[in-house]
């Protein structure tokens, strides 16, 4: 089994870090209405995730998406791909332990912890705040 194993989950539960713009820096509090609507947001990404519910993990990505080359739709191939292959395989991801940065209306999740017979790894989510809602911006693995 390859690194491919967890990019799997990689791709499914994207860790949390340093947001990219905006004036004034922030960590959450879980307690806040973004850091539950954003800790809420995750835990659906994770649940999608285990289930290997390709579209239930899109519904939280930006219909705008567009990082690494990658849009919206080249994502989820690559995720459905993904789950495909590696199907018999158990990745254990924590959001728990990932730490939220906001910036205005940008924030980053990170490290979200990933691992499985292959090894482990962390991956970043970058999030954008729009319409009151946050949506998945970027992924880091």
């Amino acid at each position: 089994m390859g690194r491919g194993k967890l990019l799997v989950s990689g791709s499914c539960i994207v860790a949390v870090a340093v947001v990219l713009a905006g004036a004034g820096c922030a960590t959450l509090h879980a307690a806040s209405a973004d850091g539950r609507q954003i800790r809420d947001m995750l835990r659906q990404w994770k649940t999608a995730c285990k289930a290997q519910d390709v579209q239930a993990m899109m519904r939280l990505y930006a219909d705008d998406y567009n990082h690494k080359e990658k849009n919206k739709a080249g994502v989820e191939r690559v995720l459905a791909e993904y789950m495909k292959e590696n199907a018999p395989y158990d990745v254990c991801i924590n959001i728990d332990d990932a730490t939220v940065t906001v910036r205005g209306n940008r924030a980053t999740v990170m490290p979200i912890a990933l691992s499985g017979i292959a090894g482990s790894d962390t991956a970043r989510l970058e999030l954008t705040k729009r319409g009151g809602l946050w949506w998945i911006t970027g992924t880091d693995l």
